[in-house]
């Protein structure tokens, strides 16, 4: 009866334990937990920047073949709006005449034909929050105020998080 006692009380302290660090976790840890995970490198393409053609396009040559590419999500300022020049130059110093990683969603290309993209300036190691503030030119527009958000379903992986910076 006495080792009955025993084991109910070690599930109660284990129990508590766990309770007690969840409710002390800071805000936002458990989604960089939950976030924090391998990222599938099949879904990567390494190209090389050879033009950017605004804030949110640019042709990237991919094994020797160029591609004109929109990037998801966001909406950077046109030839005849506020921002363009800004925009336009922001990207053209990140990612010009460098290699990038685009990152493939549900969908290949848009109605225009252009390949629709995530484009990273580094491999990202993780999925997390942190990764994608700090390597993922798409974040790096918005978060400058160069871009808008924009939702074109069913490119969505990185909405919520490019949400959470807006």
């Amino acid at each position: 009866m006495k080792s009955k006692k025993m084991k109910n009380a070690g599930l109660i302290i284990i129990f508590i334990f766990f309770a007690a660090r969840m409710y002390f976790i800071e805000e936002g840890e458990l989604d960089n937990l939950s976030n924090n995970v391998n990222i599938d490198e099949s879904m990567f393409t390494k190209g090389y920047v050879e033009h950017v053609i605004d804030g949110d396009t640019a042709w990237i040559s991919i094994d020797g073949e160029d591609f004109k590419v929109r990037f998801i999500g966001i909406n950077s300022p046109e030839r005849d709006e506020d921002m363009y020049e800004e925009a336009t130059e922001f990207t053209r110093k990140k990612i010009e005449d460098k290699e990038v990683y685009l990152e493939k969603d549900v969908s290949d290309v848009d109605q225009y034909g252009r390949m629709l993209r995530y484009v990273w300036l580094e491999m990202p190691e993780n999925d997390s929050d942190e990764e994608k503030q700090n390597k993922m030119l798409n974040s790096m527009l918005v978060e400058q105020g160069l871009a808008k958000i924009v939702v074109y379903e069913p490119d969505t992986r990185h909405l919520e998080y490019l949400r959470s910076i807006n």
